[in-house]
């Protein structure tokens, strides 16, 4: 009998063991922690003047460095450095990871210059594409026919020519630029009309520019190839729509994913995201699923990108300035 008790007891207690095991084990289990939006603030924020003209179009990341290019349209403002060429000029700037600058390009002609998109090739340089205003056409003056009531030019003396200023932003231009900030080369294309590409991209060794063209009341757009040494071919021009700037975008970033919100009040797995009005966001995601990382952006987004070992890059408008937005959280 009372080996019976003791047995029984031996039972309780190791149950009882068992018990406290498991509610130690569950309690010890992560939780993991509720994930919060954090405001980005940028690495860099630029204000090339006051100029209508002065803008920055697009970015593009390189191993430690971020590149953008855009147009100037006055004279050389901190913390740019080269010297103006003409009117208005484009450009190209690099900074490092943190939004310190390393160099800085300018681009064009004495005429009117402006660029808008940037790409690279596989050797690292790069691909600046714009548009150049072609120089004013000189017209020659026709001499008059002599008359009764007109004096003779008796000493023949040249009459000089009349310049028709006909100058319009009709030549596509792209300049190939070192990583080091130095152009090897420059190549043109005349179109029709007014030209404005706005995207170039490189792909098995070829470029595709892509735009619109043609005037200020009847617009088409327009794609043209470009291979590495400079040979324009397959220019088609058809109709198009512009691409909605509102659409969410998907980008893989090594093992996980990122998604850029251009807008929103509502981020699926974020309770505590209640802004009170819709604003740029990125969140970042694990491979199954779960949300790791979220960020505000701040200003508005003209262009967003992605790279191992710099992270997730962002152009934006804040007031009058340009901002660049580096996070290296989600790297």
């Amino acid at each position: 009998m009372k080996f019976r008790k003791t047995l029984s007891f031996a039972a309780i207690f190791f149950l009882l063991i068992i018990a406290t095991t498991n509610l130690s084990t569950a309690a010890t289990k992560v939780v993991p922690k509720p994930i919060k939006v954090v405001a980005a603030k940028p690495n860099l924020i630029t204000n090339l003047s006051t100029a209508p003209g002065d803008q920055i179009s697009a970015i593009i990341t390189a191993p430690k460095m971020v590149a953008y290019v855009g147009t100037m349209e006055s004279s050389t403002v901190a913390p740019y450095t080269a010297p103006q060429i003409g009117g208005t000029d484009g450009f190209i700037a690099a900074i490092d990871a943190t939004g310190v600058p390393i160099w800085d390009l300018r681009l064009g002609t004495t005429q009117d210059d402006i660029a808008t998109a940037v790409a690279r090739d596989l050797a690292g340089n790069f691909w600046v594409v714009g548009v150049s205003a072609k120089p004013p056409v000189s017209q020659p003056t026709p001499t008059p026919e002599p008359s009764a009531n007109q004096p003779i030019n008796v000493d023949g003396v040249s009459v000089d020519p009349v310049t028709t200023p006909t100058s319009t932003l009709s030549q596509m231009v792209v300049w190939k630029v070192s990583s080091s900030g130095v152009i090897t080369a420059t190549y043109t294309y005349d179109t029709y009309g007014v030209i404005l590409p706005s995207d170039i991209s490189y792909l098995q060794g070829k470029f595709l520019v892509t735009g619109f063209v043609g005037s200020l009341i009847s617009q088409q757009g327009f794609k043209v190839e470009l291979d590495a040494t400079g040979n324009f071919s397959k220019f088609v021009s058809n109709k198009t729509s512009l691409t909605p700037n509102n659409k969410v975008v998907t980008i893989k970033a090594g093992l996980g994913t990122i998604k850029y919100f251009p807008a929103t009040k509502v981020i699926a797995g974020i309770k505590s995201w209640k802004p009170k009005t819709a604003l740029p966001a990125i969140v970042r995601y694990s491979h199954s699923g779960a949300i790791t990382a979220a960020y505000s952006l701040p200003g508005k987004i003209l262009s967003v990108s992605w790279r191992v070992g710099i992270g997730f890059v962002a152009l934006s408008e804040i007031g009058n300035n340009y901002g660049i937005t580096i996070i290296d959280g989600v790297a």
